[in-house]
């Protein structure tokens, strides 16, 4: 109870505030809210609404503070984003995990640290796409294109980029552990995407052609040169680029901003599925380094997953 009512809407604006979350309220119409948590309080021992509290916020819960000063003294404190603030700490999150890519105030600290080398790295992703776009035009195999520009660029973003390297790449057994868990997740789901794309003659085929590569290269050579790969994009796109892009744009803008920049140094390989594939890796792998603040689960991820999906696993026979 307080000095003001406010309506469900105002109470989650005022959390959001007080937490630091962008949050956007949609409307939806009663009966819809009806099934849904009928539905939820039918197949779950723990919903997260029920029948009964809807109908409680349907017709309002109120209460008189009038006893509580005559009785107790007590004056309610009005709601606040400062009140909910103060109590931050103790809000755990809703399924064992924050989707909050800095989900703690030293988080933030150590990501704007990076907001300096904002101007070398706009400048590395244009060399980035400027590069590939040259190399296309005179190297025709893709495995050398890449490496080759994987080399140029992480020396360059090492060079320039003034970022803490030698901590981003200091390893532990919980790093491992890490990025192989999120190689498995993302294989899985690889495997369901390639499953849906199949159904498309169109997609299907380019996915063929993708597979088509590894016969450009002598198999005692395509090991390595995918290591020299995975290590100059994971240097150059997740580090270098991400890291400043995030510090100025926020957390998911800027590792959206790299994935992007990520899936257009591929638009001269001519194959548009490729596009999305790298939109969308690079989307986890750039949010991966800001939520372990490392560079070693992202790679290791990488590696695997295209280790994966290349070698061990393919999803196409080619």
């Amino acid at each position: 109870m307080g000095p003001e009512r406010l309506p469900l809407a105002e109470v989650v604006r005022v959390v959001a505030d007080g937490i630091g979350l962008n949050v956007h309220i949609v409307p939806t119409p009663l009966p819809v809210q009806r099934v849904a948590v009928r539905i939820m309080d039918a197949v779950t021992t723990q919903p997260l609404s029920t029948p009964a509290q809807l109908q409680m916020l349907v017709d309002g819960l109120y209460g008189d503070t009038k006893p509580a000063r005559r009785d107790l003294g007590l004056v309610p404190r009005p709601f606040t984003a400062d009140a909910v603030r103060a109590i931050e700490g103790t809000i755990g999150s809703l399924f064992g995990m924050s989707l909050r890519l800095l989900d703690r105030r030293g988080h933030a600290e150590w990501l704007a640290r990076y907001r300096p080398a904002l101007a070398p790295a706009v400048a590395l992703a244009a060399l980035a796409l400027l590069v590939q776009t040259i190399l296309g035009l005179g190297m025709a195999n893709v495995w050398y294109r890449m490496a080759a520009s994987g080399v140029v660029l992480s020396a360059f973003a090492l060079a320039r980029v003034r970022l803490d390297w030698r901590a981003l790449y200091r390893p532990s057994w919980r790093h491992f552990a890490q990025g192989t868990a999120a190689a498995a997740v993302m294989y899985a789901v690889g495997a369901v995407v390639a499953r849906l794309l199949a159904a498309s003659p169109a997609l299907a085929a380019q996915i063929v052609e993708l597979y088509g590569w590894k016969r450009m290269v002598p198999g005692g050579l395509a090991v390595p040169l995918l290591l020299v790969i995975v290590l100059g994009e994971e240097i150059v796109w997740r580090n270098a680029v991400t890291l400043p892009l995030a510090a100025r744009l926020g957390p998911w803008r800027g590792a959206a901003a790299a994935a992007a920049l990520y899936a257009l140094a591929h638009l001269p390989m001519g194959v548009p599925f490729l596009l999305l594939a790298a939109m969308g890796a690079g989307t986890f792998w750039s949010a991966f380094v800001l939520k372990t603040r490392s560079a070693v689960p992202a790679l290791v991820s990488h590696v695997l997953f295209d280790l994966a999906v290349l070698f061990w696993f393919p999803y196409v026979r080619a």
